[in-house]
């Protein structure tokens, strides 16, 4: 894993070199200047950038966590340009130092298909780009440049993970807004507890009357009058 991960970073770097090696000022548009973002955000608008719509809870939980340990251990950086790569490439194809060697994921191959000779989709694939790393639109010099500079899809997402643009945006991330929990089907014997966003055992004697909150038979039936108490209990 370390001498994949050293090639792609060998990779980029030439990426990097080229790319201002060649850009001549006001041929390329100059990187814009990044709001903060929270983790939140910064996933939803990738899944919207890269499919139009948003993640599942649990793809959002996810990836919630992923940067919360990354930001943790200091690799925020990599782990945004991991994700963010790998709504478009696979992680066979991601792992793979070959620029020749691309291969989407089937949720993005379905949207905008390669490989085509010409690639009739370039311009849809770059501005699916901008949209997912960047969380904008493209400007019109930026697009312009990377349709006329590239050594085709993969080289274009290495492009845009080492951007001077991607890394000011990662670098103002925070965790603020904790997804909310996902609705979970628990199996039998537990109960989901919102506290927690996991699936905790009961003791048979509890009910669960409202979000994470047990009550005894006993205290419920004080609640109740009389013998509708046990016919409550019962259809519960």
């Amino acid at each position: 894993m370390k001498s994949i991960f050293s090639t792609r970073c060998f990779v980029a770097l030439a990426t990097y070199l080229a790319v201002t090696a060649t850009v001549v000022p006001g041929q390329a548009s100059a990187q814009q200047p990044q709001p903060p973002h929270s983790y939140v955000e910064f996933i939803n608008g990738a899944y919207v950038g890269a499919y139009g719509s948003g993640p599942t809870c649990f793809q959002r939980q996810l990836e919630f966590d992923n940067l919360v340990n990354a930001a943790a251990n200091g690799a925020l950086l990599a782990e945004a340009q991991h994700f963010v790569a790998t709504l478009f490439e696979t992680q066979a194809s991601l792992d793979d130092p070959s620029l020749a060697n691309y291969v989407q994921t089937s949720r993005y191959q379905a949207l905008n298909p390669s490989p085509q000779t010409p690639d009739l989709g370039l311009d849809r694939f770059i501005t699916d780009l901008y949209n997912a790393f960047l969380l904008r639109p493209p400007d019109d010099d930026g697009k312009n440049f990377w349709l006329q500079n590239n050594n085709g899809r993969k080289h274009l997402i290495i492009a845009f993970e080492v951007s001077i643009e991607f890394g000011d945006l990662v670098s103002k991330l925070y965790e603020d807004d904790t997804p909310p929990c996902c609705i979970t089907r628990c199996p039998s014997g537990e109960a989901f507890n919102s506290a927690t966003c996991s699936c905790e055992p009961v003791d048979p004697y509890f009910i669960l009357v409202d979000s994470n909150l047990y009550f005894r038979k006993e205290q419920f039936t004080r609640t109740c009058k009389g013998d509708q108490s046990d016919a409550v209990w019962n259809r519960l």
